[in-house]
């Protein structure tokens, strides 16, 4: 093996350390010498790999995101309206799927975590960018004022629930039995609330 192929062998040991370990401990507290013991290397290798733990955080946040593709495009004959909606029901599937990371993530937001936040809000803006390319598809006839609103609407009543009843679960102040969230997060039921949600975002003013 030639010295380049084990420094990205070594690279890829400590990246895969970091997604294991980072969802439990977060930025602060995964420290170089947590991640090198957990990856079976030097804490000496790693700063010869990384410049700094910034550098490894950015490489671990975008490793991360690409291993998140959770959408295909859909096809020409696909609506804009269910295109749409295919897409929020798989950004939220890949949200419940992932939370503990999503929610770490917020945890170093709200820490002021500046590699963190940069790479939130980036990867954020690309997934509502989506959402409104497609919302405007769908309501070709609305107005800037309306586009904002329901994209609005659209992302807190899909995706907000599902952070918020997550936090306030393990606060212990969702009166709700674990049964009661199972079922409530089940196919069935987001494909209904996602039905719901739609019914009120794709009004298209038939009412005036």
């Amino acid at each position: 093996m030639s010295a380049l192929e084990m420094s990205f062998h070594a690279k890829e040991k400590f990246i895969q350390a970091g997604l294991t370990l980072y969802p439990q401990m977060g930025y602060r507290k995964l420290s170089v010498r947590v991640l090198a013991a957990e990856a079976g290397l030097s804490s000496g290798l790693f700063h010869q790999l990384f410049a700094n733990k910034d550098v490894f955080f950015l490489a671990l946040l975008q490793a991360h995101q690409s291993a998140q593709v959770f959408w295909q495009e859909a096809d020409a004959a696909t609506p804009p309206d269910e295109a749409l909606r295919q897409f929020m029901l798989a950004f939220a599937a890949s949200l419940r799927a992932d939370l503990p990371w999503f929610l770490r993530m917020m945890d170093d937001c709200a820490e002021q975590v500046d590699v963190v936040r940069a790479h939130v809000k980036l990867m954020l803006q690309g997934y509502f960018d989506r959402i409104e390319f497609l919302l405007r598809q769908s309501l070709p006839e609305g107005t800037e004022a309306d586009y904002h609103l329901r994209r609005k609407f659209l992302i807190l009543t899909t995706l907000a629930p599902i952070l918020l009843g997550q936090r306030f679960s393990s606060m212990g102040i969702l009166p709700l039995t674990e049964g009661q969230m199972k079922r409530s997060s089940d196919a069935a039921a987001q494909q209904q609330w996602m039905d719901w949600v739609f019914s009120a975002v794709l009004d298209k003013h038939e009412k005036g």
